[in-house]
């Protein structure tokens, strides 16, 4: 996985649109719509580092979901939304992927 100080584009996904303020993006307790506005302002190169970091955290196996904890922990906990942060960064990825390849069928 990429240093731990560096930022990534999860943290862009993470923060800005699951933080605290997420209702700014969306006020309801929805993922699906928040997932969906990300998809709709951000680039393809975003979309492709978002992959590539959601493949680095599901990567670490057993260890992913207390390294997905440490690091977003005080900005989101996908328990309090009914999904593992496994589900979670599946979910992303499939969505993103879906997202992606309407942009290349377009």
């Amino acid at each position: 996985m990429k240093q731990r100080d560096t930022p990534l584009e999860l943290d862009n996904l993470v923060c800005n649109y699951f933080g605290h303020d997420y209702d700014l993006i969306d006020d309801s307790e929805a993922l699906q719509p928040k997932i969906d506005a990300y998809n709709r302002q951000s680039g393809k190169a975003m979309q492709m580092a978002l992959l590539e970091d959601i493949d680095d955290f599901l990567a670490l196996g057993d260890t992913m979901n207390m390294a997905f904890s440490k690091r977003y922990g005080m900005y989101f906990d996908p328990l309090l939304w009914g999904i593992t942060p496994h589900d979670f960064l599946v979910l992303v990825r499939e969505q993103v992927n879906i997202a992606l390849a309407r942009t290349q069928n377009n």
